[in-house]
């Protein structure tokens, strides 16, 4: 079942000692292949962003009900990210080498057809990164991750 989703990304960047806000917002495909009545697994590919900083994931889904007939799921995702910093500072190089990350979340589904369904989803995502630049002819190289909490809407086609 392919599925379309789009969202406001809520969070910032991690580093060492502090914690910068930035916002942003998200757009994902994928598809998803039903296993059992309560569990569906599978692939997708996004985009997103926060303020200058442009991720492109790659992961794999998993999607479970407690009970059976349950339009409420818990979901996780995980994968591998390109990331790219899109920025226009006084900064001579800068590169932002993205990584593994993390995602989980509840979504509620509701069915607008036989054809389409309507979903919305609330989760917490913890994104790997790594920022590269250059000052004063001097490179430097920090972990510098993300933490998000994200609000998404999107269509399940059955």
């Amino acid at each position: 079942m392919p599925f379309i989703v789009g969202g406001a990304n809520f969070g910032g960047t991690v580093s060492s000692n502090n914690f910068l806000y930035s916002s942003g917002i998200s757009a994902q495909i994928g598809l998803l292949h039903q296993i059992t009545d309560q569990v569906q697994i599978g692939m997708g590919v996004g985009m997103e962003n926060f303020d200058d900083d442009y991720f492109y994931p790659i992961f794999f889904r998993l999607d479970a009900s407690i009970f059976k007939n349950q339009n409420a799921k818990l979901f996780m995702q995980s994968g591998f990210a390109l990331a790219e910093n899109r920025s226009e500072n006084s900064l001579s190089a800068i590169d932002l080498d993205g990584g593994y990350f993390i995602e989980i979340g509840r979504l509620w589904s509701f069915d607008l057809g036989e054809k389409i369904g309507f979903f919305t989803s609330l989760s917490f995502k913890y994104q790997f990164a790594e920022l590269e630049y250059a000052l004063d002819n001097v490179s430097y190289e920090s972990s510098i991750d993300y933490m998000s909490a994200n609000i998404r809407a999107g269509f399940l086609l059955k």
